[in-house]
Order: structure tokens, then sequence, then C-alpha cells
């Protein structure tokens, strides 16, 4: 009796550690990263956007919302920039694609790396933020070149008042 009690008792932690397991892999797997951002009053704000990555897999990629706040509302011309600093190589393989509203504008990572700017339009007001996705994606026909490979960077954000 005690025997089948804790093979009951044991198969059950089993089962739970799992499952509990896989709902964290889930989520991981889906993770959506925050960053804010407040406009000041002038006609210029510049601001750093982190990033880093690991196993982002073809097929695959990551999410980041930027939220932004200002001092005052108005229309916004945005503008995303790169530098070559950073770690890793996993940015030669990825594409970016920036989504605001019902925009959407996207770009290879090595293209920003180059120099190239990805620019949007925002809205914002003084009673409500906005915000606007930063999406980071391995395309399928990425090989082995990109396994184990890592990225940290940073890109630099303009917002200027139109």
């Amino acid at each position: 009796m005690k025997k089948a009690f804790f093979g009951l008792i044991s198969a059950l932690v089993l089962l739970i550690g799992t499952g509990a397991g896989l709902l964290a892999w889930i989520l991981r797997a889906n993770d959506n990263f925050v960053q804010e951002v407040t406009l000041k009053k002038g006609d210029i704000t510049t601001q750093e956007l982190s990033f880093s990555a690991s196993e982002i897999h073809p097929g695959g990629g990551c999410e980041y919302t930027v939220n932004v706040k200002g001092e005052s509302g108005g229309e916004f011309a945005m503008t995303l920039t790169c530098s070559n600093e950073g770690k890793g190589e996993l940015w030669k393989y990825l594409n970016i694609e920036v989504q605001s509203g019902e925009s959407k504008v996207e770009t290879t990572l090595a293209s920003l790396f180059g120099g190239e700017a990805l620019n949007f339009d925002l809205t914002l007001t003084e009673e409500s933020p906005a915000s606007f996705l930063i999406r980071y994606t391995m395309p399928l026909d990425v090989g082995n070149e990109a396994q184990g490979e890592t990225a940290d960077f940073v890109l630099l954000l303009t917002a200027k008042r139109k």
C-alpha cells in the first residue's frame, strides 16, 4: 500500500513538474519585452533601446513593445538607427519590423548596421501614451551558420516633432 501511494505521488509530481516546465518554455518563447520612452517638450528626443538575444531559430523571433509618453502631444517623425557597436553575430541573420498603428516598415538588421535608417510616424496625445512594436525575425532559409549565435546591440531612436 505504501509503495502504491509513493508511486502515485511520484507520478503526480513528475506530471506537474513537466507541465510547469512546458508552460514556462511556451511563455519564454513568446516573451514580449517592454521598453519605455519619454519624449521631451523640445523638438527632438533621442533615446537608446538595448537589445539582447540568443536562441532565435529560423522562422522564430522576438518582439519588443516600446511605450512612448510625452510632456506634450503631437505628430512625430521617428527614426531608428544602429551603430556597429555590440557583441555577437546574430544580427547578420535577423530582419527587423516596426509596426505603429496600421503602418509597418521593415528591413534587415544588417542594413541598419550598414547605416540605413528605419522611418515611421507616431501620433501622441497628452492624455494617452502611444506604443509601437519592434519585431526581430529570422528567415526560414537561414541555416546552421546562425546556430549558437547571440546579439547584444543598441538601437538609437530619434523622435522629431513635425
